[in-house]
């Protein structure tokens, strides 16, 4: 299919409700006698060269580029990014689980039009309230109005409020300047004040009011009235740095609007408070922060919020920098809460069980920080996830000892039970003994550094650029219809939303290898806080390092060498590691020797491997053996199916010359993803539109 979209990477298909169970049982592993079915330990020599420049490091405490890790007098690879590299291939060519996703996160969406029956944000029925916290609950407040509204007030007006030593363009209050920022240059009177004057009605009856800030001394004729609106003891509040408004476009899927050119006034908080379910708060949170497993640290206005109102350990995850923007006093007032916009049944939410509500996505309630209202999708990612497994509680990691939980991936590397896991699920626990400790296996592959000759030196100048890419928000790229999966896994070749009960990942995402790197770097919107400075290792460089495992099943050390090559010993197919992959950065061959093979015994006497096997051999073993596991499930054979010729068409540098001459593999700038997005689909999840990114498979 002809490319609608572009991107330096694409997903390689999940076989629904396949895990591939490891060739030994987890009880039969040993570290002090050999298993039964067949047991080796060996050494492997591996030599990585640079295909393109390479950088695997961080930032210097004095530097401010990212610069190559460096042990002594030499450059290296790390163990652990080697380590996590294989383990990722391991994933895909064995059908491990797909492990390492965000299940409980809801990804949100800034509506304008309405998407569909539960995301719906008219613009005249946005209202205002405050968030407080409470006897350790949540409970929104709506604002003192029988119709808990507000009114705008111009950026304009309130600029000609500051004081000549506090003047600021409107530019820089629209789009740069943080909530705390406008606070604190605002005149004290306006410093969430109640106030009784000082503003001028602005077209009555043409959508919401307009009430403009004078300096006019009390009593002025130009006080504010209003037959619908509030009148009187306002606050004025001030959103974070958004560019836009809530209107509606011409365009029923666009996600734009007009500039920004309005804050609010919103009176003080009435007398019913509404109980927020700890489950909608945690989702909230989540939406506006930067996700971790234990929790999510809080970042832009929602983060200012909560250390103004002490409130920023209620959530799990709060991290504390050494650069916290100063917060004005009067943020911390101790009588008003979060101040909130909300859209939806607000009084529904008493018929609501606090402790188990429904899912937030599929409500008509919601609230936002700012008038453009982020509402959260109608499924999670885990429930998305579980689609491919029939699991309709959404996809969990299951432990070890549970059904479907012991597979290739964890056998060979290790796993602690819960280390991946959301929050609400990673609770050990009770073990055989009585006590409460997260089950652990200790991995059989020990992955050492990778170092350079002494004499390598860097790139003589940095290079400088934006290497983000979308996130898993973005579904055009992340998701699929399900009957796509169906119809063959690359069959339909369809996409929809996180809010269409139709969606299942697209599925593991790989950057595909070329052999030479992007020529320039993007330059994103300007954002400095968004560049990157990178100082890169030399195309060609050498890295020399070794693998060890230890009671290795022969099928699990075919595997481990699968996941080196490819399946081809010559290097001609490529991983990749370290900064700017998606520019086509950090390609690096292998070279793959046993150095010292001990099979203690084969697992079978008519198997043709033994010490003195080769690479391909041991590969060989690997794929007979899944074929017949393949088999049973009247799937096609390792090397035929569809995740594997996808996982080796990407490793193939070749597919990704073709690729990045024809321009498939270019990043796109921020409007390009909007309108990829808007001809996808719709965004209600109802309609589903073509998936934009052709596979490599047309190629290899």
């Amino acid at each position: 299919m002809a490319d609608m979209a572009t991107a330096p990477y694409r997903f390689i298909p999940i076989e629904p409700g396949y895990v591939q169970a490891a060739p030994v049982k987890r009880e039969d592993i040993r570290f002090d006698k050999p298993l039964a079915e067949g047991s080796l330990s060996a050494v492997i020599d591996v030599e990585w060269t640079a295909k393109t420049p390479i950088c695997v490091g961080a930032k210097e405490d004095t530097s401010s580029e990212v610069r190559p890790l460096k042990i002594g007098k030499r450059y290296c690879l790390p163990g652990t990014s080697l380590r996590g590299m294989l383990r990722s291939a391991v994933e895909i060519a064995t059908f491990s689980h797909l492990g390492r996703i965000n299940s409980s996160h809801h990804h949100g969406v800034r509506d304008f039009a309405g998407m569909g029956d539960y995301h719906s944000v008219k613009v005249g029925e946005v209202k205002a309230g405050w968030l407080k916290r409470e006897g350790g609950r949540w409970r929104i407040y709506p604002v003192r109005h029988r119709d808990a509204r507000f009114v705008l007030v111009p950026i304009d007006s309130l600029l000609n409020t500051l004081s000549e030593q506090n003047r600021v363009d409107f530019s820089t209050w629209q789009t740069s300047m943080s909530v705390a920022e406008k606070y604190a240059q605002l005149p004290p009177v306006y410093q969430m004040r109640p106030n009784k004057y000082f503003y001028a009605l602005e077209k009555e009856g043409k959508g919401l009011p307009r009430a403009c800030l004078t300096r006019d001394a009390p009593g002025s004729s130009r006080t504010f009235q209003s037959s619908t609106h509030p009148i009187k003891d306002m606050y004025v509040i001030c959103t974070g740095p958004y560019r836009q408004e809530a209107t509606r476009t011409s365009n029923p899927r666009a996600e734009e609007g007009t500039p920004k050119k309005n804050e609010a006034l919103f009176p003080g908080p009435g007398i019913t408070g509404y109980l927020i379910p700890d489950a909608w708060m945690d989702v909230f949170h989540g939406m506006h922060s930067e996700y971790a497993r234990d929790g999510g640290n809080p970042r832009g206005a929602w983060r200012t919020w909560l250390l103004a109102k002490g409130w920023q350990d209620e959530f799990k995850g709060f991290k504390a920098s050494s650069d916290e923007e100063a917060i004005p006093d009067c943020m911390r007032e101790e009588k008003l809460g979060i101040p909130v916009f909300w859209k939806g049944d607000i009084a529904n939410l008493e018929n609501i069980d606090p402790d188990d509500p429904p899912a937030p996505g599929l409500q008509s309630f919601w609230f936002s920080l700012s008038r453009v209202m982020r509402v959260p999708h109608g499924y999670s990612v885990g429930d998305v996830a579980g689609r491919l497994y029939s699991e309709a509680n959404g996809y969990h990691l299951p432990r070890m000892s549970e059904e479907d939980g012991w597979d290739f991936a964890r056998a060979m590397f290790g796993e602690v039970d819960g280390a991946n896991d959301s929050p609400e699920r990673a609770k050990p626990g009770k073990r055989a003994d009585g006590t409460r400790r997260e089950d652990a296996q200790r991995g059989r592959v020990a992955i050492g550094f990778a170092f350079a000759p002494e004499n390598t030196r860097p790139e003589s100048a940095s290079r400088r650029g934006v290497f983000g890419q979308p996130r898993e928000s973005f579904w055009p790229f992340y998701l699929r219809h399900g009957d796509a999966v169906a119809d063959g896994i690359l069959g339909s070749d369809r996409t929809v939303s996180y809010s269409s009960e139709a969606a299942v990942p697209a599925g593991r995402k790989r950057t595909v290898v070329r052999s030479a790197e992007a020529p320039a770097f993007p330059g994103g919107n300007g954002n400095e806080n968004t560049e990157t400075n990178v100082r890169f290792l030399p195309k060609g460089t050498i890295f020399t390092g070794q693998i060890r495992v230890h009671n290795f099943h022969p099928v699990e050390f075919g595997a481990l060498l699968y996941a080196l090559t490819f399946g081809v010993e010559d290097g001609s197919l490529w991983h990749q590691l370290g900064r700017a992959k998606g520019m086509g950065h950090g390609a690096i061959s292998p070279r793959v020797t046993i150095a010292k093979c001990d099979l203690v015994h084969s697992p079978d006497d008519e198997a043709a491997i033994g010490n003195n096997s080769s690479v391909s051999q041991w590969i060989g073993h690997f794929r007979d053996w899944m074929n017949k596991q393949m088999e049973v499930r009247d799937l096609p054979a390792h090397a035929d199916h569809p995740s594997i010729k996808m996982l080796e068409a990407m490793a193939n540098p070749s597919v990704g010359d073709t690729m990045a001459g024809q321009h498939k593999l270019d990043t796109g700038e921020l409007p390009d993803f909007k309108n990829w997005r808007d001809v996808s689909g719709s965004q209600d999840g109802t309609m589903s539109g073509p998936y934009p990114l052709s596979s490599p498979l047309d190629l290899s």
